[in-house]
């Protein structure tokens, strides 16, 4: 009797807010508590002090830089209900620093501030962020200005910062404090992914993008960067396809990656995504129902493929039709495996049926199908290709990973 060891690559609750979290510089967290209190009571009085002790001992700009950013992100608040109610109490940087909240713009005024005080050139950029409120199915994308950043000369070229993003995100009406360095001192190239500036020369790019040209990139957050994925063509926000599409990317080594797909009232509907890695790419299937408009959410991880998968990218899928079969469930040694099913890539089965199960792995592993209490192992032609023809039972039919005594399940199908 074989010991069956499920470890499902099931993630519910993902983070659709990606945070890649870094050690805030020291000077930004020791601040004296005598001047964080008598910033709130004085804060006219108080910012010298407080700017002065964050430069102390520091003469690179680059560097006093990151410590306004570090500072304000971990301590100014998102204010939510302001947000929400349209009566954000604080906008002026005394203000802001007195309160400890602020839209935005309070935050972008505060960075300024510091910045004047340091003798840094610096500017205020208002425009179009892809943030709050945002969503694959509220309609064409139109420009408002709703957002604001900051920009920073350093050596001759100017630098993009967001310390807003960088200190939290909102979930539902409550703002989730997590410092990270996602937007601080970005790629423009990467940035206009999801800001959008007023004035076309602040985007920093040789060839800036129209407004129409923004809206239609696909929605690609700061982890899509950070583990330096790249679809290997182009894609759109919005995409038409038959009953099935298929994207590509190309990841490092290290990187894995994970697909829901949700319908338009936001339900994730299971077992109709598959991914796929081999040579440095990334295949994800994606199988529709029915007609009608889904949204796509890709997730990432370069941490194994046990560990927590953050949101990277959101696509609007748009099906013409709808199809019978969606895609056999992964187990999470599949990816430790090495192992890449190349046939069958639908599910169900049917059963009583002659089935050719075939896969690819660059590892030496014993890989065969579990079914009706029976494990027949696969045939290696000595180059990495496994298969063999099975007449699947009715029920689940599994390909199972070998090990002793011991079978890990790679991958599920059910007969039927």
């Amino acid at each position: 009797m074989y010991r069956l060891l499920r470890f499902f690559l099931l993630i519910f609750n993902f983070s659709f807010l990606t945070v890649f979290t870094q050690v805030p510089h020291p000077r930004a967290i020791n601040v004296p508590q005598s001047i964080l209190s008598g910033i709130k009571k004085s804060p006219s009085k108080y910012f010298p002090d407080l700017t002065a002790h964050l430069m102390k001992g520091v003469s690179s700009p680059e560097e006093k830089v990151r410590i306004f950013h570090d500072w304000i992100a971990l301590n100014i608040e998102y204010d939510v209900e302001g947000y929400f109610s349209g009566q954000v109490e604080a906008y002026e940087e005394l203000d802001v620093l007195r309160t400890g909240k602020s839209v935005c713009q309070g935050y972008a005024n505060v960075f300024a501030a510091m910045c004047n005080a340091a003798g840094i050139e610096n500017i205020i950029i208002t425009g179009y962020g892809r943030g709050l409120g945002f969503s694959i199915f509220g309609g064409e994308e139109k420009y408002n200005s709703n957002h604001a950043w900051n920009a920073v000369k350093l050596s001759g070229r100017w630098r993009l910062i967001d310390a807003t993003w960088d200190a939290g995100y909102v979930d539902g009406r409550e703002f989730i404090r997590r410092y990270s360095t996602a937007y601080f001192m970005p790629d423009p190239a990467e940035f206009i992914y999801s800001h959008f500036p007023e004035n076309n020369k602040y985007q920093f790019l040789p060839s800036p993008l129209s407004f129409d040209e923004f809206r239609k990139q696909p929605f690609l957050r700061e982890g899509f960067f950070e583990m330096r994925l790249e679809f290997a063509e182009k894609y759109n926000l919005v995409e038409k396809c038959g009953s099935e599409k298929i994207l590509s990317l190309n990841v490092p080594s290290g990187v894995n990656m994970l697909a829901s797909l949700y319908n338009n009232k936001g339900k994730e509907i299971s077992g109709r995504t598959f991914v796929q890695k081999r040579d440095g790419k990334i295949n994800i299937y994606v199988r529709f129902p029915s007609q009608g408009e889904y949204e796509l959410i890709l997730f990432a991880s370069d941490k194994g493929a046990a560990e927590k998968y953050d949101g990277v990218a959101n696509l609007k899928l748009i099906a013409s039709e709808g199809n019978d079969y969606g895609f056999p469930v992964v187990y999470s040694d599949m990816a430790a495996s090495g192992a890449v099913i190349l046939e069958p890539l639908i599910n169900p089965l049917k059963a009583d049926s002659e089935t050719e199960f075939k896969i690819f792995s660059k590892n030496d592993i014993v890989p065969g199908i579990y079914a009706g209490g029976s494990f027949i192992e696969l045939k290696n032609d000595g180059a990495g290709n496994y298969s063999i023809k099975v007449k699947v039972p009715r029920g689940e039919v599994v390909l199972c990973r070998k090990d002793g005594d011991r079978l890990s399940y790679l991958c599920k199908w059910d007969s039927r």
